[in-house]
C-alpha cells in the first residue's frame, strides 16, 4: 500500500540524532521518505520549554521579529530575559518542529496555560476552549507552504496573540490548523498522485483537528487513516515476530520510578544514550492472553513522569465537564 503519512509527533529520525516532529512523510512499502516538516521553533531552555508554554509563546514571538513583546507581556516571569537572550543568541534553545509545540505556543499567547501540571495540559485546555466556543472560518492568509515544503504558521500564532477572547482565539487556531493541514497534505498527494493519507501522533488525540481533517480530506476525495485499535501515540507496544510473550517499549521519555532515589544526571544521560543507539526495552507478557505476532497491547509500566497535584487535577476535570469533553456520569 502506498500513502501519505500527515502529521506526527516528535520522534529522531532516520539518522537518530536529530528531534523530527510535524512531519509529512511519503510510505512505500518498507521506504520512507520525508516530503516537508512544520516550520520550527526554539525551546528556550530546552525541555522545559516543552513544559511552561509561555517560553513557547516567547519563541513564537522571535520568530515573528516581535520578541520586544517579550518583557511586556511577561514581565511577571522571572526568568523572561533569560528567554529572550536564548532565544536572540540560539543558546540552550535548540529547534523543534513538533506540532504540539505550537500548541503550547498558542496556549501561551492566549494566556491559556502558563505552566503544565502534566504533558499535553495546555493543548487540552486549548481544545476545551475551541469546543465550548463552537466552530469559526479558518483563515487561509494565516499559513504559508514554502519552497522547501514547510509549513509555518507563525502568522496564524500572532493572529492569535492579539486576541482577546481565549474561547475564539483557539477555536480559530483549530479552524486554520486544520485547513492549513489539509493544503499541505493534499498538495503532497496530487505530486504523488495518492488518495489515502494516514494522521498519527498524540495531537490526533484532538477530536477537533481528527475530525476536521476527516471531512476536509474526505471532500477532496482522500481516504484518511486513523488508529481505531490502538492510540495514535507511542502507548502502544507490539509483541515480536517470533511470537514470544514479551513486547519492545521505546525508551522515549524521562521515566523515574515513582519511589526512585536515584539520582537525576544518570536517569537523563541514560535516556539519551538509549535514543542514540534506538534501545528498546522488553516488558513481560506472560500475564495476557492469546498474544500472536503482530498482535498490539497496551503495557502500563508503573512510573509517574510529574506529580499530579489533587487540585490542579480537580480544575482540569471541571474544563473538561464545562466543555462537554466528559461522558456523563451513570444514572
Amino acid at each position: 500500500m502506498r500513502h501519505c503519512w500527515g502529521s506526527r509527533s516528535t520522534a529522531w529520525g532516520s539518522h537518530g540524532r536529530r528531534a523530527w516532529g510535524g512531519e509529512l512523510l511519503y510510505l512505500d512499502g518498507a521506504r520512507c521518505e520525508r516530503l516537508g516538516r512544520l516550520a520550527p521553533l526554539r525551546l528556550p531552555g530546552g525541555d522545559r520549554a516543552a513544559r511552561e508554554p509561555w517560553r513557547m509563546a516567547a519563541a513564537a514571538l522571535a520568530r515573528a521579529g516581535r520578541a520586544e513583546e517579550i518583557a511586556s507581556r511577561y514581565a511577571d516571569e522571572p526568568a523572561h530575559a533569560a528567554v529572550a537572550t536564548m532565544l536572540a543568541r540560539g543558546f540552550n534553545a535548540p529547534q523543534t518542529s513538533s506540532m504540539g509545540r505550537w500548541f503550547d505556543a498558542a496556549a501561551g499567547l492566549l494566556g491559556v496555560r502558563r505552566r503544565m501540571a502534566f504533558e499535553g495540559q495546555a493543548a487540552m485546555l486549548l481544545e476545551g476552549l475551541a469546543e465550548r466556543h463552537g466552530p469559526v472560518p479558518a483563515e487561509h492568509d494565516l499559513y504559508a507552504i514554502t519552497l522547501a515544503n514547510e509549513l509555518d504558521l507563525t502568522a496564524l500564532a500572532m493572529r492569535v496573540a492579539q486576541e482577546r477572547d481565549p474561547a475564539f482565539g483557539a477555536a480559530l487556531f483549530h479552524a486554520t490548523l486544520v485547513a492549513a493541514l489539509a493544503e499541505w497534505v493534499t498538495r503532497a498527494a496530487e505530486a504523488l498522485d495518492l488518495t489515502t493519507v494516514a494522521g498519527a501522533g498524540g495531537c490526533f488525540l484532538n477530536a477537533i483537528l481528527a475530525r476536521g481533517l476527516r471531512a476536509t480530506l474526505g471532500a477532496r476525495n482522500l481516504t484518511m487513516l486513523e488508529a481505531r485499535a490502538v492510540p495514535p501515540t507511542t502507548a502502544a507496544c507490539r509483541s515480536d515476530r517470533r511470537g514470544s510473550r514479551s513486547a519492545c517499549w521505546p525508551a522515549e521519555a524521562d521515566h523515574v520510578p515513582r519511589d526512585s532515589r536515584a539520582r537525576r544526571r544518570p536517569a537523563r544521560a541514560g535516556r539519551r544514550a538509549d535514543r542514540r543507539r534506538r534501545v528498546q526495552k522488553r516488558i513481560s507478557l506472560a500475564l495476557v492472553d492469546d498474544v500472536r505476532p503482530g498482535d498490539y497491547v497496551i503495557v502500563h509500566v508503573g512510573y509517574a513522569l510529574t506529580r499530579l497535584d489533587p487540585d490542579e487535577a480537580e480544575r482540569t476535570l471541571a474544563t473538561f465537564a464545562e466543555a462537554g469533553l466528559l461522558p456523563a456520569a451513570p444514572g
